[in-house]
């Protein structure tokens, strides 16, 4: 079994971000990561926002719970920020799920769009952001969520191995979260869920 605490990879990942290590949840790829944020947010009744067309997971996994999906059309295949935040409010949605470059339509959300969505949904609402392809974007334009995550806001980032560095048949996914939540997560996260060839895949990938 591996070493359930996974410490050497949550501190190559800390030093890489630039982050504390007890920011880290380390998952057997963002598939898991999806279930355990929906087990730790979601009771039978509450509502999720997302765009349409995004990730397919976000919206059977939160069905599957119990909840309501509500989603919000495209504009110009583009996330609108201000139709989700809308949404968000209207129905006291507890998730809204953001793919983010989104799959399949590859757009980006600029910063100014991001803290319109973050101001504008509702004080029980968090934002889980799915930043699988997020190393393709370039930096000049990427958004640090990492900072965001740091400052408290309501804000779960989802990445994982298996795109930039091409780990995917090992399975290997993180989540960046609020120390606090962190603890909670790791209460409904699978146990054992990484393997030991991952783990070390993934912090000579970050070597």
């Amino acid at each position: 079994y591996p070493a359930e605490p996974y410490s050497g990879l949550r501190e190559s990942l800390a030093a890489w971000l630039g982050t504390t290590p007890e920011r880290i949840v380390p998952a057997h790829g963002i598939q898991a990561l999806i279930a355990t944020v929906v087990h730790a947010f979601l009771q039978p009744g509450d509502v999720v926002v997302q765009t349409t067309p995004t990730y397919g997971l976000y919206a059977t996994t939160s069905a599957a719970a119990g909840a309501t999906v509500v989603e919000v059309p495209h504009r110009d295949f583009r996330h609108d920020v201000d139709a989700l935040a809308t949404a968000a409010r209207e129905h006291d949605a507890r998730l809204v799920w953001l793919c983010d470059p989104n799959n399949p339509t590859g757009a980006l959300v600029t910063r100014e769009e991001w803290e319109r969505l973050l101001s504008g949904v509702p004080d029980r609402c968090t934002v889980v952001v799915d930043e699988a392809y997020v190393e393709y974007v370039d930096p000049e334009v990427r958004l640090d969520r990492v900072r965001d995550v740091e400052a408290g806001l309501p804000v779960v980032v989802m990445r994982t191995f298996s795109k930039i560095f091409g780990l995917a048949g090992l399975r290997l996914g993180y989540a960046i979260v609020d120390e606090p939540l962190a603890a909670m997560i790791d209460v409904v996260l699978e146990p054992f869920n990484v393997n030991r060839a991952a783990l070390a895949a993934g912090r000579a990938s970050l070597e």
